[in-house]
């Protein structure tokens, strides 16, 4: 609604722009140069209906273009047909028309060009240059709108493939580590049937506390993706709690080393959540891609940066019963990129993996998100 009435408001400033000038032009008029001679009240009024139909040039832009083609041969009023091949240029779709309307005005306009009351051949000669001209510019106008529509789509098509791209990153933090303990667990209470009842029971317990927080997870995921602003945040899991993560992982089986030195000053809560979330996934990779490896967490805290490491040995077997597409290390590196550190990955010479981080303790400023 707003917009309707910004382009009403610009097409009355237009008409009422042209009429001024055109009225005041024909009531002082002493020279040659239309067909109704000097009749200074005559030329006013018609001038002044001519300038009307500009009110409704975005509707009609060739019929408006026509009619000031045809105003300014009987007129003589170049400055209101400049506007309407303008006009027409800026706002028809079929160029075609815009070419016929402005050879249509050039035509009339040497037509007018008859004595006694006909204008000079020279000055015809030069204003029909201007008509051209400005449907021309009307016509690079309508080009840039177009390019400037085109690169905004673009940006909003790069803007939903962003959310996507998010969406799917915050959906691997939620199912990847719960669901990859779930499967462990399971795994480990079908090859070990004969297990007395308790530790069946602690297995049990242990699969349906995994599905239930993915579950609380995942729906507090999708709430904040729903309404940033009004969404609840989570609480931030960060260096403090590694050691607790990592026993966790402890639990099921997976031989790690953590070293952990204390920070030399306080963390941005940032980089804290970065921390953990690269020893979550460094983790959770050595779990289900390498059975029977041992790993190494190294956190040290320096001067200006916090080095994170992920070391695993080479693995019992190269075979591996989980899918791994590498979403989850292309999402923690770009969310390490944000924060102005670097993250590495690879395997090592004696066939292991490590992840390695590298951040800053005065990192730029991100977008929180609920951890995970």
């Amino acid at each position: 609604m707003r917009g309707t009435w910004r382009r009403l408001g610009v097409d009355i400033g237009i008409t009422a722009a042209v009429m001024l000038y055109s009225v005041g032009d024909a009531l002082t008029f002493s020279g040659s140069g239309t067909l109704l001679g000097l009749n200074r009240p005559a030329l006013a009024i018609v001038t002044l209906a001519g300038c009307l139909v500009l009110l409704v040039r975005r509707r009609r832009p060739i019929t408006v273009a026509v009619l000031c083609a045809l105003v300014n041969g009987l007129l003589w009023t170049p400055f209101l047909l400049i506007v309407g091949l303008a006009s027409a240029a800026g706002l028809a779709r079929a160029a075609t028309r815009v070419v016929a309307v402005t050879v249509f005005a050039i035509v009339l306009q040497f037509a007018a060009c008859v004595p006694p009351h006909g204008p000079p051949l020279d000055r015809a000669l030069f204003w029909s240059a201007l008509y051209v001209g400005a449907a021309f510019i009307g016509w690079m106008f309508r080009r840039y709108q177009r390019l400037t529509e085109q690169r905004a789509e673009l940006a909003a098509a790069a803007a939903r493939q962003d959310e996507r791209a998010r969406i799917a990153r915050e959906m691997h933090d939620v199912v990847a580590h719960r669901v990859s303990l779930m499967v462990v667990d399971a795994g480990a209470l079908e090859v070990a049937r004969d297990r007395g009842g308790d530790w069946t029971a602690e297995m049990a317990r242990r699969i349906r506390e995994s599905g239930r927080r993915a579950l609380e997870e995942l729906r507090e995921t999708l709430t904040m993706l729903g309404d940033q602003d009004e969404a609840p945040r989570a609480p931030l899991s960060g260096v403090d709690d590694i050691p607790t993560l990592v026993a966790g992982f402890e639990s099921r089986g997976l031989d790690v080393q953590l070293s952990i030195n204390q920070p030399r000053q306080a963390l941005r809560g940032s980089v804290d959540k970065a921390i953990y979330r690269v020893v979550r996934e460094g983790l959770t990779n050595v779990l289900k891609h390498a059975a029977g490896a041992r790993a190494s967490v190294v956190v040290a805290f320096n001067d200006d940066r916090v080095e994170v490491k992920v070391v695993n040995t080479r693995p019992r077997s190269d075979r591996s019963h989980f899918p791994g597409g590498g979403a989850g290390l292309i999402g923690l590196r770009e969310r390490v990129a944000l924060l102005g550190g670097v993250l590495e990955a690879g395997p090592t010479p004696d066939g292991g993996f490590r992840l390695d981080a590298v951040l800053p303790y005065e990192a730029r400023e991100a977008p929180d998100e609920p951890d995970r």
